[in-house]
């Protein structure tokens, strides 16, 4: 009866967080939405040069070729080639963008075995080592310029810059840490039915893919291609921005940074909508000095922009993967 009890208890705590988050997402959008300049939307809809969208769509393709890259690394011995494996992010990406609640993730276990027959572990590893660096980066390279960029923050730049600095080693720690974490998780997790067992299965391959973080070759070359996703994302960004007039670095590097860390957060929302329209309007108006009117139309015409670069690949990725061949996925 206890175990039940606590199943119940988790299953109504998932879905209140779940419901929380989703009301939340909607009133934000709902907020944006009336706040939207729709002239301002039109204009930048038209008066965009086709040249930067196709920039920007070229720039998404290299973002996501990084990605591959880096989850070769993670991946290690048992990785796909590359020409196997880039469209499988494509579509997985394409997934995060457009499924709601963030269960796009899932869809890259399921590529990994479907085509590769890549264990459970081993999937969950890599996306866990994906997600950390990127928050690491975020914080280090795109707070730091956020920082340094915004005469906002000139009194308190030195406790920032501290803050900053005890955020990353916090990650840091939690990276070299994952591997001995899951690894007390599997010892001490009970036999509670079929589910536990499965999870149990699939635990050292996780722990083993997660411990390979620390090696120093896995440790920098992951470390370098996220820093390259990193700066593939801002610059796709950054061409759009250009392409609406909008310009200044370094404080424009921070405004995206803030986006990349709202869209991070664990809120359920549907495809991110409000979630990062409110990252846009937030960076924009307090830091960039944009009409609220204004931010609003530019976060909304960047994230269709986003979400339109990702249809697009990610129909070509799911092109691409129906000329693979599926194989028996591994325990």
């Amino acid at each position: 009866m206890q175990r039940n009890g606590d199943k119940s208890s988790a299953s109504f705590a998932a879905r209140l967080w779940r419901l929380v988050g989703l009301v939340f997402s909607l009133l934000l959008l709902a907020l944006l939405l009336d706040a939207l300049d729709l002239d301002a939307f039109r204009r930048m809809s038209a008066g965009i040069p086709p040249a930067s969208l196709l920039l920007a769509l070229l720039t998404y393709l290299l973002l996501n070729f990084f990605r591959t890259l880096r989850f070769q690394v993670l991946l290690d011995a048992g990785a796909p080639t590359l020409n196997a494996l880039w469209p499988v992010v494509l579509v997985h990406n394409l997934m995060v963008r457009l499924m709601p609640f963030k269960t796009g993730e899932f869809a890259w276990l399921l590529l990994l075995r479907r085509h590769f027959g890549q264990s459970v572990g081993a999937g969950l590893g890599s996306l866990l080592g994906a997600r950390l660096f990127e928050l690491l980066i975020v914080l280090l390279v795109g707070g730091a310029a956020l920082v340094q960029g915004s005469d906002r923050f000139e009194e308190n730049r030195g406790a920032l810059s501290l803050l900053l600095a005890a955020l990353f080693l916090l990650c840091l720690a939690g990276l070299f840490s994952a591997g001995w974490l899951l690894r007390q998780l599997r010892l001490r997790l009970p036999d509670r039915g079929h589910f536990s067992r499965r999870l149990a299965a699939s635990l050292p391959a996780l722990e083993s893919n997660v411990a390979r973080l620390r090696l120093p070759r896995v440790f920098l070359l992951t470390l370098l291609l996220s820093c390259l996703t990193w700066g593939s994302s801002v610059c796709f960004n950054l061409v759009l921005l250009a392409g609406l007039g909008i310009h200044g670095l370094p404080l424009l590097v921070g405004v995206i940074s803030i986006t990349m860390l709202v869209e991070a957060l664990p809120v359920a929302s549907i495809s991110g909508l409000g979630v990062i329209e409110g990252g846009w309007t937030f960076g924009l108006v307090g830091l960039a000095g944009l009409e609220p009117g204004a931010a609003v139309a530019t976060g909304f015409f960047l994230h269709a922009c986003q979400l339109l670069a990702a249809a697009l690949c990610g129909l070509g990725g799911w092109l691409w993967l129906r000329r693979l061949p599926r194989v028996e996925p591994a325990l």
